[in-house]
């Protein structure tokens, strides 16, 4: 109910967008981060922070190297070697480039992806924040509708917490506690179930929130399209030609 009446009361209203057609080349200028940014709709910090890597790479700001596995059972690896290079960098760029050069004993050694995607997860927040940022200067987004769906992944969040806990409490209980109790912990238990659920509600709704401005919801559509296009093309290995995915 509390879900439904902040749907009626704030949600915004419906675009009206039209069909682009097939996108064969990137619709803008809009860096690959942000980028993926905009498509996931909600925040997918680890996703924009490998599109920016390997951008970063195209660019020559960092060097991307493969690292032979040592040992019978461990997979291949890459190494991430931050390079000096003068040159603009977008704000997200900056974070990331200096978390690749402290997480760096030596710019020849570098860092590779699978330790770089442990230690950046606790980044995460950090980089989604300034990512969102980038888009509210780009005039992609809504401040006020980025703000709503971060009020619902808050309270998702808290819903969550509690439920967890008040479940753990349910079976702690249940074990523990007096016949008499089992009526009052079970009706506890069902409720923090649900109340588990209605997390689930929450984060739902938090991910297909429009926080996109008309400019934005459009540039949307376009990547979309792209995105489309790359798919169909990947699906058709005799078309494909090795340079064309360089820049993507």
């Amino acid at each position: 109910g509390l879900l439904a009446i902040f749907r009626r009361r704030f949600a915004p209203e419906p675009k009206l967008l039209y069909a682009t057609g097939v996108v064969t080349n990137p619709p803008d200028e809009l860096p690959p981060a942000l980028a993926a940014s905009l498509l996931s709709r909600s925040s997918n910090g680890m996703l924009s922070a490998s599109a920016s890597i390997l951008d970063l790479a195209r660019r020559g700001f960092v060097n991307i190297v493969e690292n032979e596995p040592k040992g019978l059972f461990r997979s291949k690896d890459f190494i991430v070697q931050p390079l000096n290079r003068d040159g603009i960098l977008s704000q997200h760029e900056i974070f990331l480039m200096d978390f690749i050069k402290k997480n760096t004993k030596n710019a020849s050694d570098g860092i590779s992806l699978s330790k770089f995607g442990q230690k950046f997860s606790g980044q995460l927040t950090k980089f989604s924040n300034i990512l969102n940022s980038e888009l509210l200067e780009a005039g992609l987004v809504e401040p006020q509708q980025l703000s709503r769906q971060r009020v619902l992944q808050i309270v998702g969040t808290m819903l969550m917490i509690l439920s967890l806990m008040g479940i753990f409490f349910s079976l702690m209980m249940g074990f523990n506690g007096s016949p008499g109790l089992i009526k009052p912990v079970l009706i506890f238990g069902a409720f923090c179930i649900a109340s588990a659920f209605a997390s689930i509600l929450f984060f739902t709704s938090a991910a297909k929130w429009d926080i996109y401005t008309v400019n934005g919801a459009e540039a949307r559509l376009r990547w979309e399209s792209f995105r489309s296009y790359l798919k169909d093309l990947t699906s058709r290995d005799q078309m494909l030609q090795s340079n064309w995915f360089e820049g993507y």
